[in-house]
């Protein structure tokens, strides 16, 4: 036998070893029963290694309304205990969403599909809406019994830590398809904005720049008022990205007039501020998100009242003021975002 041979036989036993650790059936549970047995305890989590509760009521909303209009929901993993009853090993956050809601400790919030909904408990929905909830089909991975307890913690870790989640900006690039998405594409390219807003080459494979060019186009677009916003910027940003296709679709000539706006305003940032561009410190290598927001939009707002703004000191941009202003610290709220981008665009207006 060759040793490669005995490599081949080596492998395949171990596969099948570790095989015989698992196992496993699928089965599909209705929201009522999953709610049901959680009540009487016959369902439980184990806090040995799950995450705590972490779901807002804003993410349990979401979570409610993706269940209430039939969006497909990821598996959850149960597994047999020794006492009887079922661990949920993963699927703790959907299980406590389900079950708060039907208990009416969640009132839903900041939904934009199910508008209507909005600050309704589950008794407060049409009987024949809760039906429709309490008669939504889960599916589960049941691990059976002989898979022990090492191996569901093993599971667990990988379900949570294997895969990345999404960035907003990578789906709205994979499901938003048009002539604006094409435009943010291109732009992100710019070589001025690539100097002036350096990002990592994580951030970059996510879109972080795409990210970028988006926001500041619909943060300009939305100053002062952003109607529509609802301090959930991937929201906001989906809505914008929607209508700026159908409106680049219908009219290509605003695409030379939003080239101009993007392009006109990097020309003026590199002009106050030389290569520090939106960094945080003359040294940065990276592009925080509120800041760019900031300068760039407040930069946008003051030249669109002004197109032959002159070039001004830009020295406050280190000071505590606007530090403050642009700290990650529930940034996203609309109260804040217009405060910073304010602050700018009143700094360059005023030294005139």
């Amino acid at each position: 036998m060759t040793d490669q041979q005995s490599e081949t036989i080596e492998i395949s036993e171990q596969i099948r070893d570790k095989k015989k650790d698992v196992r496993f059936s699928t089965r599909e549970y209705v929201a009522e029963y999953l709610i049901n047995k959680f009540n009487a305890d016959a369902f439980y989590i184990p806090l040995d290694y799950q995450r705590n509760f972490v779901w807002t009521d804003v993410d349990c909303s979401y979570f409610i309304e993706s269940v209430l209009i039939g969006l497909p929901i990821p598996y959850m993993f149960f597994a047999d205990a020794e006492d009887g009853r079922t661990e949920i090993v993963d699927g703790a956050q959907r299980m406590n969403a389900l079950v708060n809601f039907a208990r009416g400790d969640l009132t839903l919030c900041n939904l934009d599909i199910l508008t209507s909904v909005n600050g309704k408990t589950y008794s407060e929905l049409p009987i024949e809406v809760q039906r429709r909830f309490d008669n939504a089909s889960f599916r589960v991975v049941y691990l059976e019994e002989g898979t022990t307890f090492d191996v569901r913690q093993e599971i667990f870790r990988r379900i949570n830590s294997s895969g990345k989640q999404l960035k907003s900006q990578e789906i709205r690039r994979g499901s938003m398809g048009g002539d604006f998405t094409k435009l943010v594409s291109e732009l992100s390219k710019d070589p001025l904005f690539i100097k002036l807003a350096p990002l990592s080459e994580t951030a970059r494979k996510h879109y972080d720049d795409m990210e970028l060019v988006t926001r500041f186009f619909a943060y300009a677009d939305g100053y002062p008022d952003f109607e529509g916003y609802k301090d959930r910027v991937a929201s906001y940003l989906d809505e914008y990205t929607n209508r700026m296709n159908i409106e680049l679709a219908k009219s290509p000539d605003k695409r030379n007039e939003l080239v101009a706006r993007f392009k006109e305003m990097l020309e003026y940032v590199e002009k106050c501020l030389g290569d520090r561009g939106f960094k945080k410190t003359p040294t940065g290598k990276t592009t925080p998100h509120a800041r760019f927001e900031a300068i760039a939009v407040g930069v946008a707002v003051a030249l669109s009242e002004d197109k032959d703004l002159s070039r001004k000191d830009m020295s406050w941009v280190d000071c505590e003021e606007f530090q403050t202003l642009v700290r990650s610290d529930s940034a996203n709220v609309k109260a804040k975002l217009k405060a910073r981008i304010d602050f700018v665009a009143n700094k360059l207006k005023a030294e005139r």
